[in-house]
């Protein structure tokens, strides 16, 4: 994986994660919002952790079975983002795309695909935390960083 160099871009898959330190096995990719909308509120998109790879939601149709990364840019707008399913706090829908209605759902036993939200597969949050570069801003800072969420 190329993650963390302009212009670069990769597949993103579902894989069983090891935490084995080998090259060859899947670690675990910690996502986190990512991307100002245009009217500079959070978040459009989602990035994975300490990298520069956010999803790429543009132009997917339905049917689509391939998701990839795209080097994040400021101005990306709702590429990819998760909403809380019928007012459940604990399973999301991941929406792609600027249209309300494209989800990405796990087709198989690791395959994604691109459906109508309405037969998406639910996501879950694991392992939340607030990482150290919050916690190490001031008062102000994190004031305005509240507001915008």
């Amino acid at each position: 994986m190329l993650w963390t160099n302009y212009g670069s871009s990769d597949e993103i898959v579902l894989k069983q994660c090891t935490g084995d330190a080998s090259a060859s096995e899947p670690k675990p990719i910690w996502w986190h919002r990512s991307s100002r909308l245009q009217d500079g509120s959070c978040c459009g998109s989602l990035r994975a952790w300490n990298t520069d790879q956010c999803v790429d939601g543009r132009n997917l149709q339905l049917g689509a079975t391939k998701l990839s990364s795209y080097t994040c840019d400021l101005d990306s707008g709702l590429e990819a983002f998760l909403e809380p399913s019928n007012d459940d706090t604990e399973e999301f829908l991941l929406k792609v795309g600027r249209n309300d209605q494209r989800c990405a759902t796990v087709e198989g036993n690791s395959s994604l695909k691109i459906v109508k939200c309405e037969h998406a597969s639910k996501w879950r949050k694991r392992n939340a935390f607030t990482p150290i570069e919050y916690e190490l801003l001031g008062i102000d800072s994190k004031s305005d960083w509240e507001s915008d969420n």
